[in-house]
C-alpha cells in the first residue's frame, strides 16, 4: 500500500530553494559591479575637458617611497622643486637608467606615471646649452596635435604650470609625473643664437621615477646665415665675374653651447663671383668676418682693401649685401716740364700691340687691359718742338696679382725739358732793369734766334740748342754779351750792362751837386780869410 502525499508539500520546498539561488546570484552581480567601478576609478588618471585641455593631477613617487606608499600627502611632497621656478628641476643631472616594472604590477601599485627630465642641447655638437630662460609648452600626442597640458605643484600651495623654463644649466623637470603615451614639447622662447625648435616628440611606454627620470633631449639648431657679396667695376659699375675671395673669421666664433666653431683669422670659406658679380658664402655662425680678395680676373688688379661682414642674431639683419669694387690694372703716365712743372701736351709714345698713346692737356694718358706677368715698354716717338728727353723708354711689369709695383693704378711721373736762356738788360750805374731796349739773340752762324724789347725783368728764350749765343742790338755786329749754353733743364742767365737816359741824368745831377759844393766851399774859405786879415790889421 502506497501512502499519499500531503497537498502543497512539494510546492513549498521548490520556492524556498529558488529564492535562495536568486539572492546568491544577485549578490555576485553586485560584487562584480563594485569591482568594475573600483577598477574604473583606479584606472582614471585625469579629468579631460571638452576642448581637449588636460589637467593632469597625478600621484608622485618619491625617491624613498615603497610600493605600498601612495597617499596624497606623500604625492605632494615628492616634487624636486627648482629654486628659480620655471617648471621645476633637479640640482643634479640624472642618468638614463630604465626601471623595469611589469604593466600588471605597475597598474596594481599606481606606478603607471613617469617623471620627466628635459635637457636642451646644440643639434650640431650635442653639448648642453647652459642658458636659463628657454621656454616650452607641453602638448599631448605627436606634433602637438593633442591639447595643451597643464601640470601642478601642490606644496606649500597649488601652482599651475603651462610653460616650462630651463635653469642656468639648460635643463628642467616637468613639475609632476605624466602618464604613458606620446607627448610633444613645443619651444616658444629659444636660447640666444638659436632658432625656435620644431616640436620634440617623445613616447613614455614604461615607468621612470624621480631619481632616474625619463630623459628628453631637445636639439636646438644654432642660427646660421650666409654672407652676400656684390662686385662691380670701379669705373663702369658693371658686374665683375670670377673674382675670388676668402671669408675669414675676425674673432673666435663661439656658439652659446661653448663650442669654438672658428678660430680668429681662420679661413672659413672661399667664394667666387658669377656672371652677375654676385657670390655668397656657406652658412656661417653668428659673429664678425672679413672678406679678403685673393684672386682677380683677367685685366683686373687685386683689391687689397678688406671688407667687414657680420652674421647677426636677428635674422632680418642678415639680408644685406656687402658691395665691393674691383678695378682694372692701369698704367698712367704723367709728363711735365722739368723746370716749370707744367704739363706737356702732345708727347707721343709707342707700345707694341697698341695704338700710339699721346699725352693730353694734362700731360697724361692711361693704359688698361694689361695682361698679368708681362713686361711692357713705352717708347717716345714724338716730342713737341724744342723739348728734349734723354730717357726715351719706360719699362714696367704687371705681376700675377695684376699690380704694377704693388699698385692697381700705377702713376709714372716723367719729365722733359728745354734749354732755356734768360737775358737781363741792366743800367750801367744802378743795376736796375733797363726797359725799352731792343735786343736780338744770334747763334754762332749769325742767325737771329730771337728778338725782343727789354723790360724790368729778364727775357726768357726757350727751345734753344746747346752751343754759343750772342746778345746784340738790332742791325749791329757788336756783341753786347755771349753765353755758352749747356744741355740742362736749369735756366741759364746772362746780363747785359747798358747806358740809360736815367744814368746820364743822374750823372749830370751828381756833377752839378759836386760843382755847387766846391763853389760853396771856396766862398766860405774866402770869407774866413777876409775876416782873418781884418783882425790882424
Amino acid at each position: 500500500m502506497i501512502p499519499k502525499k500531503k497537498r502543497g508539500e512539494n510546492g513549498d520546498s521548490f520556492w524556498i530553494s529558488a529564492t535562495d539561488m536568486m539572492a546568491g546570484i544577485l549578490a555576485v552581480v553586485l560584487l562584480l559591479l563594485m569591482l568594475l567601478v573600483l577598477y574604473i576609478i583606479l584606472s582614471n588618471h585625469g579629468e579631460f575637458t571638452s576642448d581637449h585641455h588636460v589637467e593632469a593631477v597625478y600621484d608622485r613617487a618619491t625617491p624613498d617611497e615603497t610600493d605600498n606608499d601612495h597617499d596624497d600627502d606623500d604625492d605632494n611632497d615628492d616634487y624636486h622643486r627648482n629654486e628659480n621656478g620655471g617648471g621645476g628641476g633637479g640640482h643634479t643631472e640624472p642618468t638614463q637608467t630604465e626601471t623595469t616594472v611589469s604593466s600588471d604590477d605597475g597598474e596594481e601599485h599606481g606606478r603607471d606615471k613617469t617623471a620627466v627630465f628635459v635637457t636642451v642641447v646644440d643639434a650640431d655638437t650635442g653639448n648642453t646649452i647652459k642658458k636659463a630662460g628657454t621656454e616650452f609648452e607641453l602638448y599631448a600626442d605627436k606634433n602637438g596635435i593633442g591639447g595643451l597640458q597643464t601640470l601642478h605643484t601642490y606644496y606649500p600651495q597649488k601652482i599651475e604650470y603651462k610653460q616650462y623654463e630651463t635653469t642656468s644649466q639648460g635643463t628642467f623637470y616637468l613639475p609632476e609625473k605624466i602618464t604613458r603615451g606620446w607627448y610633444s614639447l613645443h619651444n616658444i622662447v629659444p636660447p640666444e643664437g638659436y632658432y625656435i625648435d620644431e616640436n620634440t616628440d617623445f613616447e613614455i611606454d614604461d615607468y621612470w621615477d624621480w631619481p632616474e627620470p625619463y630623459m628628453v633631449e631637445v636639439q636646438m639648431k644654432p642660427i646660421k646665415s650666409v654672407i652676400r657679396v656684390q662686385v662691380n667695376d670701379g669705373e663702369t659699375t658693371g658686374p665683375v665675374e670670377n673674382v675670388v675671395y676668402n671669408v675669414i673669421a675676425s674673432e673666435d666664433i663661439v656658439t652659446v653651447d661653448g663650442t669654438v666653431r672658428f678660430k680668429k683669422d681662420e679661413i672659413v670659406d672661399e667664394i667666387t663671383t658669377n656672371e652677375k658679380g654676385y657670390a655668397e658664402s656657406k652658412e656661417l655662425y653668428i659673429g664678425n668676418y672679413t672678406i679678403k680678395q685673393i684672386k682677380a680676373p683677367e685685366y683686373y688688379a687685386l683689391n687689397r682693401d678688406n671688407y667687414s661682414a657680420t652674421i647677426y642674431n636677428e635674422m632680418e639683419k642678415n639680408t644685406g649685401i656687402v658691395s665691393v669694387t674691383c678695378n682694372k690694372t692701369k698704367f698712367i703716365l704723367n709728363l711735365t716740364d722739368e723746370r716749370t712743372e707744367q704739363p706737356i701736351e702732345g708727347v707721343v709714345y709707342s707700345m707694341e700691340g697698341r695704338d700710339d698713346l699721346t699725352t693730353d692737356e694734362n700731360g697724361e694718358f692711361e693704359v688698361i687691359d694689361l695682361e698679368k706677368e708681362v713686361k711692357y715698354t713705352l717708347t717716345v716717338s714724338s716730342l713737341p718742338e724744342g723739348y728734349i728727353k734723354k730717357d726715351t723708354e719706360i719699362v714696367f711689369t704687371v705681376d700675377n696679382s695684376g699690380l704694377i709695383d704693388n699698385s692697381a693704378a700705377y702713376v709714372c711721373y716723367d719729365t722733359a725739358y728745354m734749354i732755356c736762356l734768360s737775358v737781363r738788360i741792366e743800367d750801367l750805374v744802378f743795376g736796375r732793369g733797363a726797359s725799352g731796349k731792343d735786343m736780338i739773340l744770334v747763334d754762332e752762324d749769325g742767325n737771329t734766334v730771337d728778338e725782343w724789347t727789354s723790360g724790368d725783368d729778364g727775357h726768357i728764350i726757350s727751345g734753344l740748342k746747346q752751343g754759343v749765343y750772342f746778345v746784340r742790338k738790332p742791325n749791329s755786329e757788336e756783341n753786347l754779351a755771349s753765353v755758352d749754353l749747356k744741355d740742362t733743364a736749369k735756366l741759364q742767365n746772362v746780363t747785359v750792362k747798358q747806358w740809360d737816359t736815367i744814368d746820364l741824368f743822374a750823372i749830370l745831377i751828381g756833377a752839378g751837386i759836386v760843382a755847387l759844393a766846391v763853389i760853396a766851399v771856396g766862398i766860405l774859405r774866402r770869407k774866413k780869410a777876409g775876416k782873418k786879415r781884418e783882425r790882424e790889421s
